[in-house]
């Protein structure tokens, strides 16, 4: 058999002698092996299917960027939930974009300058001759509006240096640093309620992974859920554990939760589902938040 030269993906070149063959296979971010969205201008970050929280937060950013001067700096000490709000926004609000990108900076970042450069390569086919202002253009000439999440740039002068682009890209910022903006969020630790129900949550995952679901402890803290989500009128949360408390006590031996009090629970949560449903149809009070 001849040899035969086989190209597998793209990435850092790795080569495999197969029966006479040679393979060229790539590992690079196995991501850029799946079609890439136009929308995407650079990889996005994770979505948090557990967020809590925040509400009051979200919507001052969106008040923030729907203002003439489209930028919306976030400021806040180290660990206050900075980069999860601004992920939060991102993934909430992106089909409001033409084009969306998200550039991280940490302590052991490149410069600014390499760091466009390193996240913009590919999509505008950079070469070594061009230069952050290069860039920067190519980005004024996309069509608006687009969003553009900075999280955790580290000075003002870095700041001065893409404020052009509020042009046509909303600018959020994360930030520990001092701005130069109007439009400064100062964001301040969980409140009482939603720093419980991170806790609760939490403390449910902890338990789901090393017990299990139908563990006594684990359903303790379905019905811990159930209960805080029904004391605060969240309906569909409340209903949604309450039944998950329900299914794991029916299959223990012993539990200290009486399956007679989570019935009952279930129960008033539903009633007031269905009178949250009266009341929107007969535009009266609100029962529940959701439903």
């Amino acid at each position: 058999m001849g040899d035969k030269n086989i190209e597998i993906g793209e990435g850092v070149e790795g080569i495999v002698n197969a029966e006479g063959s040679t393979i060229h296979q790539h590992f690079g971010d196995m991501a850029t092996l799946k079609q890439k969205d136009p929308k995407h201008l650079t990889s996005l970050p994770p979505i948090n299917t557990n967020f809590i929280g925040r509400e009051d937060d979200l919507k001052a950013i969106e008040k923030n960027l729907s203002s003439d001067n489209v930028v919306c700096v976030v400021n806040g000490i180290g660990g206050v939930g900075k980069s999860e709000l601004s992920y939060k926004y991102l993934h909430d609000n992106k089909e409001k974009y033409n084009k969306i990108a998200f550039i991280e900076f940490t302590e052991e970042s490149r410069s600014l300058e390499e760091t466009f450069y390193f996240k913009f390569q590919d999509t505008f086919q950079l070469t070594e001759k061009d230069t952050l202002e290069t860039i920067i253009k190519r980005l004024q000439g996309l069509k608006p509006k687009n969003l553009m999440v900075l999280d955790n740039l580290q000075s003002n002068e870095d700041f001065n240096k893409i404020k052009a682009l509020n042009t046509n890209f909303d600018l959020l910022i994360t930030t520990r640093a001092k701005f130069d903006s109007p439009n400064i969020l100062n964001l301040e630790t969980l409140n009482d309620a939603d720093a419980k129900e991170l806790f609760l949550e939490k403390a449910l995952k902890i338990k789901e992974e090393i017990l299990g679901k139908n563990h006594p402890s684990t359903a303790l803290s379905y019905n811990n859920l159930g209960l805080f989500y029904q004391e605060r009128k969240e309906c569909e949360k409340a209903k949604k554990y309450l039944e998950k408390a329900i299914a794991s006590v029916e299959e223990l031996e012993y539990s200290d939760i009486s399956l007679i009090d989570l019935r009952r629970w279930l129960r008033e949560v539903e009633k007031s589902m269905v009178k949250e449903k009266k009341a929107k149809f007969n535009k009266k009070g609100k029962f529940c938040k959701d439903g």
